[in-house]
Protein backbone atom coordinates (compact mmCIF):
# COMPACT_ATOMS: atom_id res chain seq x y z
CA UNK A 1 0.00 0.00 0.00
CA UNK A 2 1.43 3.34 -0.96
CA UNK A 3 2.01 6.21 1.25
CA UNK A 4 0.17 9.65 0.00
CA UNK A 5 2.35 12.54 0.65
CA UNK A 6 0.07 15.20 2.13
CA UNK A 7 1.32 18.92 1.12
CA UNK A 8 0.41 21.82 2.89
CA UNK A 9 -0.37 25.00 0.73
CA UNK A 10 -0.46 28.50 2.30
CA UNK A 11 -2.23 30.78 -1.02
CA UNK A 12 -0.93 33.69 1.14
CA UNK A 13 2.27 32.70 1.09
CA UNK A 14 2.37 32.33 -2.89
CA UNK A 15 0.63 35.95 -2.92
CA UNK A 16 3.66 37.63 -1.09
CA UNK A 17 5.87 35.75 -3.46
CA UNK A 18 4.21 37.04 -6.29
CA UNK A 19 3.59 40.55 -4.87
CA UNK A 20 7.82 40.64 -3.71
CA UNK A 21 8.73 39.22 -6.92
CA UNK A 22 7.02 41.17 -9.26
CA UNK A 23 7.28 44.77 -7.13
CA UNK A 24 11.01 44.15 -7.61
CA UNK A 25 11.14 43.22 -10.89
CA UNK A 26 9.03 46.39 -12.02
CA UNK A 27 11.11 48.43 -9.71
CA UNK A 28 14.72 47.45 -11.34
CA UNK A 29 12.98 47.35 -14.84
CA UNK A 30 11.83 51.02 -14.39
CA UNK A 31 14.94 52.40 -12.92
CA UNK A 32 16.79 50.61 -15.35
CA UNK A 33 14.80 51.33 -18.34
CA UNK A 34 14.68 54.98 -17.47
CA UNK A 35 18.26 55.45 -16.54
CA UNK A 36 19.03 53.82 -19.82
CA UNK A 37 16.73 56.29 -21.35
CA UNK A 38 18.06 59.47 -19.92
CA UNK A 39 21.71 58.73 -21.12
CA UNK A 40 21.29 56.29 -24.28
CA UNK A 41 23.46 57.18 -26.59
CA UNK A 42 26.49 57.25 -23.95
CA UNK A 43 24.68 53.98 -22.00
CA UNK A 44 24.60 51.83 -24.95
CA UNK A 45 27.72 52.58 -26.76
CA UNK A 46 29.87 51.71 -23.20
CA UNK A 47 27.91 48.43 -23.27
CA UNK A 48 28.59 47.42 -26.61
CA UNK A 49 32.52 48.50 -26.38
CA UNK A 50 32.51 46.67 -22.87
CA UNK A 51 30.56 43.93 -24.52
CA UNK A 52 33.39 43.50 -27.54
CA UNK A 53 36.46 43.93 -25.46
CA UNK A 54 35.23 41.49 -23.09
CA UNK A 55 34.46 39.15 -25.88
CA UNK A 56 37.58 39.76 -27.28
CA UNK A 57 39.33 38.71 -24.43
CA UNK A 58 37.49 35.87 -23.45
CA UNK A 59 38.16 34.67 -27.45
CA UNK A 60 42.11 35.58 -26.85
CA UNK A 61 42.19 33.69 -23.78
CA UNK A 62 40.45 30.46 -24.66
CA UNK A 63 42.40 30.42 -28.34
CA UNK A 64 45.61 30.35 -27.06
CA UNK A 65 44.74 28.38 -24.11
CA UNK A 66 45.10 25.59 -25.80
CA UNK A 67 49.20 27.12 -26.78
CA UNK A 68 50.01 27.57 -23.09
CA UNK A 69 48.80 24.00 -22.49
CA UNK A 70 51.02 22.68 -25.50
CA UNK A 71 54.13 25.28 -24.04
CA UNK A 72 53.66 23.21 -20.42
CA UNK A 73 53.63 20.57 -22.16
CA UNK A 74 56.97 20.95 -23.83
CA UNK A 75 58.75 22.05 -21.42
CA UNK A 76 57.95 19.09 -19.23
CA UNK A 77 58.81 16.69 -21.72
CA UNK A 78 60.87 17.70 -24.50
CA UNK A 79 63.25 20.32 -23.02
CA UNK A 80 63.68 18.90 -19.76
CA UNK A 81 62.22 21.46 -17.37
CA UNK A 82 63.58 24.58 -19.08
CA UNK A 83 61.16 27.63 -18.98
CA UNK A 84 60.14 28.23 -22.92
CA UNK A 85 57.44 30.63 -21.80
CA UNK A 86 58.85 33.61 -21.73
CA UNK A 87 58.18 37.26 -23.14
CA UNK A 88 54.28 39.13 -23.16
CA UNK A 89 51.94 36.61 -24.38
CA UNK A 90 52.51 33.60 -22.18
CA UNK A 91 52.50 36.32 -19.24
CA UNK A 92 49.42 37.76 -20.23
CA UNK A 93 47.81 34.38 -20.47
CA UNK A 94 49.28 32.83 -17.40
CA UNK A 95 46.97 35.33 -15.46
CA UNK A 96 44.14 35.39 -17.91
CA UNK A 97 43.35 31.83 -17.61
CA UNK A 98 42.18 31.19 -13.88
CA UNK A 99 39.86 34.32 -15.03
CA UNK A 100 37.97 32.53 -18.28
CA UNK A 101 34.73 31.70 -16.19
CA UNK A 102 33.77 34.39 -14.78
CA UNK A 103 34.95 36.98 -17.89
CA UNK A 104 32.31 34.97 -19.88
CA UNK A 105 29.59 34.97 -17.21
CA UNK A 106 30.23 38.89 -17.21
CA UNK A 107 30.14 38.75 -20.52
CA UNK A 108 26.29 37.04 -20.80
CA UNK A 109 25.36 39.20 -17.88
CA UNK A 110 26.11 42.60 -20.40
CA UNK A 111 24.46 40.99 -23.27
CA UNK A 112 21.58 40.06 -20.99
CA UNK A 113 21.51 43.47 -19.19
CA UNK A 114 21.85 45.64 -23.08
CA UNK A 115 18.93 43.24 -24.10
CA UNK A 116 16.80 44.05 -21.34
CA UNK A 117 17.18 47.59 -20.85
CA UNK A 118 18.75 49.16 -23.75
CA UNK A 119 16.23 47.73 -26.15
CA UNK A 120 12.78 49.08 -24.16
CA UNK A 121 14.31 52.18 -23.58
CA UNK A 122 15.13 52.38 -27.38
CA UNK A 123 11.99 51.77 -28.43
CA UNK A 124 10.31 54.40 -25.97
CA UNK A 125 13.28 56.88 -26.98
CA UNK A 126 12.14 56.45 -30.95
CA UNK A 127 8.59 56.32 -30.24
CA UNK A 128 8.42 59.11 -27.87
CA UNK A 129 11.09 61.70 -28.96
CA UNK A 130 11.01 64.13 -27.91
CA UNK A 131 7.88 64.26 -25.96
CA UNK A 132 7.04 62.71 -22.10
CA UNK A 133 7.70 59.35 -21.48
CA UNK A 134 5.44 58.52 -18.68
CA UNK A 135 2.57 56.24 -20.07
CA UNK A 136 4.08 54.09 -22.65
CA UNK A 137 7.46 53.12 -19.84
CA UNK A 138 4.81 52.44 -17.72
CA UNK A 139 3.33 49.99 -19.89
CA UNK A 140 6.15 48.52 -20.96
CA UNK A 141 7.32 47.88 -17.36
CA UNK A 142 3.98 46.43 -16.83
CA UNK A 143 4.40 43.89 -19.77
CA UNK A 144 8.02 42.89 -18.76
CA UNK A 145 7.66 42.35 -15.23
CA UNK A 146 4.65 40.34 -15.72
CA UNK A 147 5.41 38.27 -18.66
CA UNK A 148 8.93 37.42 -16.90
CA UNK A 149 7.15 36.59 -13.83
CA UNK A 150 4.80 34.29 -15.41
CA UNK A 151 7.95 32.87 -16.92
CA UNK A 152 8.68 32.11 -13.44
CA UNK A 153 5.55 30.49 -12.89
CA UNK A 154 5.64 28.46 -15.54
CA UNK A 155 8.72 27.02 -14.95
CA UNK A 156 8.84 26.68 -11.42
CA UNK A 157 4.89 25.21 -11.46
CA UNK A 158 6.02 22.44 -8.64
CA UNK A 159 6.18 24.88 -5.66
CA UNK A 160 2.74 26.08 -6.47
CA UNK A 161 0.94 22.60 -5.77
CA UNK A 162 -2.95 23.48 -5.42
CA UNK A 163 -5.33 25.87 -7.62
CA UNK A 164 -5.70 28.36 -4.76
CA UNK A 165 -1.80 28.55 -4.71
CA UNK A 166 -1.66 29.33 -8.82
CA UNK A 167 -4.33 32.18 -8.26
CA UNK A 168 -2.97 34.25 -5.69
CA UNK A 169 0.65 33.96 -7.23
CA UNK A 170 -0.94 34.99 -10.32
CA UNK A 171 -2.86 37.83 -8.13
CA UNK A 172 0.39 38.49 -6.21
CA UNK A 173 2.35 39.21 -9.95
CA UNK A 174 -0.64 41.47 -10.98
CA UNK A 175 -0.99 43.72 -7.88
CA UNK A 176 2.64 44.09 -7.26
CA UNK A 177 3.24 44.58 -10.96
CA UNK A 178 -0.05 47.03 -10.97
CA UNK A 179 0.90 48.82 -7.66
CA UNK A 180 4.52 49.54 -8.62
CA UNK A 181 3.41 51.17 -11.98
CA UNK A 182 0.70 53.42 -9.95
CA UNK A 183 2.99 54.60 -7.45
CA UNK A 184 5.95 55.44 -9.98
Amino acid sequence: MQKQVVTRTNPLRSFLKGLLISAGLSLFLHAGILIVYYYLPGSVLMLVGLILLLSLLFWISMKYDHMLDLNEVFSKTISFDMKVRNGFGAFFLRYLRPVNPYIGAVITLLVLFLLLLSVPALIIYLLTYPGPIGTLLKICVFCMSTGICVSYFYYNRDEFPSVADMFMFIAGILCGTSAWVNII
